[in-house]
This record gives C-alpha cells, structure tokens and sequence, in this order.
C-alpha cells in the first residue's frame, strides 16, 4: 500500500527535491505538493485524498501552527511538522496543536521513512537532539524565582528579538520579519545571549521559557 501525501513547501528546489525522494520508494506518493497554508486548504476540501500532510514549519506567510490551527484542517488526517532548527517552544506548541510528528530534513531518508511509516499507522514521532547542559544550576534556578530579575536586564528590543527566536528563525528571517537590519539582529541575540548566561540560542530561548520572559 502507497500512502498519499499532502506536501506544504514554499521552497520549490525542497518541494521538488523531497516529493522526488517519496514518491521512489514504495510505502509514500506526494498525491499534491503547494507552497502555502492556503492552497493546502483548498486541497483538503477533499480530504479523502490524503493519508498525511507533511508541512514545513517556516513558510513565507505563516508557520504550521496556522495549519493546526485552522477549523478547514480534516481531524483525521495527520499531520508531520517539518524543520530546519529545533525549537522546544516550536515543537511544544505543534504538539499541543494536534500534530502527530515533528521531524528534521536533515534526517537520513531511512530514518524519514521510519518516522513517518510509524506516524500514518497510528503513532507519533518528535524528533529532539541530544539536550545540551544547562547553564544554570538547579540552585540558581531555585533561587530565581521571580522572572522580573531577568526580564529588567532585557530591553524591550532585546525581549522582541527573543520572542522571534523562539520560532526558530534565522537571523535574516527575523531582520526580514523586522524591519531590522541583520547586524542588529546580531547585536540583539548577542547581549541576549551574554544577559542570560547562555552560550547558544536554543538554551537561551529554553531559559526564557522557564522565566516565562516568552
């Protein structure tokens, strides 16, 4: 049995490149591939169609969540979160919404496979890297029990650009979003990075989190 895919891509070379890479094996056919939430939805009109929509998080107008979200969106129908960055925020919220897997393209095409076999049968699938260390220590993170003596040594500014980087953004993608140069950008997530005690941008947006500065 050949499972029908709904491919919701807005790069045309990924698009391509990845219903090419389903449709050679025997399990999995992109039956439709578009490149926004929109068409995805005309598409769905008919949902019988599809066995599983496989939606890239990042689309030029909107993410997957507006996808999850949306009441046009068939509930028996799964639906596989795709993505470049891991994000815990991204990953909690498309969980949270309904979806039944979220997985990285840079994943062996056997690993992909996999996932996906295990998520149109019934399952679920969250791919996560390895957690990096903590930076902070489970008595400083004890003893901080008031999110505001974070939140002052942010600016405004600063806070923003943390709330973009919870979406796993790149710093070209959030400069655009913005209206903010890139080198700002830059300057932004690096006193973020310094302010919070963080030497990567996934710890920074995951203590964020826990301070609910996000």
């Amino acid at each position: 049995m050949s499972y029908r895919i709904l491919l919701i891509e807005d790069q045309a070379l990924v698009r391509e490149s990845l219903a090419s890479l389903l449709n050679c094996t025997q399990r999995f056919t992109v039956s439709v591939s578009v490149e926004s939430i929109e068409a995805a939805l005309q598409c769905l009109a008919q949902p019988e169609q599809f066995d599983l929509i496989l939606c890239d998080y990042h689309l030029r107008q909107s993410t997957a969540e507006n996808l999850l979200r949306s009441h046009q969106r068939p509930a028996g129908i799964p639906v596989v979160v795709l993505t470049s960055h891991f994000n815990a925020i991204a990953l909690q919220h498309c969980r949270s919404l309904g979806a039944q897997g979220f997985l990285f393209k840079e994943s062996s095409i056997h690993d992909f496979i996999q996932a996906l076999t295990q998520i149109v049968q019934g399952g679920e699938h969250f791919a996560a890297p390895e957690p990096e260390p903590a930076l902070w220590t489970v008595a400083e993170t004890a003893n901080d029990t008031q999110p505001a003596t974070l939140d002052l040594q942010l600016t405004d500014a600063e806070l923003d650009t943390l709330k973009w980087l919870a979406t796993g953004m790149s710093n070209k993608q959030i400069a655009l979003s913005t209206g903010k140069s890139a080198e700002t950008v830059k300057t932004h997530i690096a006193r973020i990075l310094k302010k919070l005690n963080c030497k990567t941008r996934t710890q920074a947006v995951t203590k964020a989190s826990h301070f609910n500065l996000i």
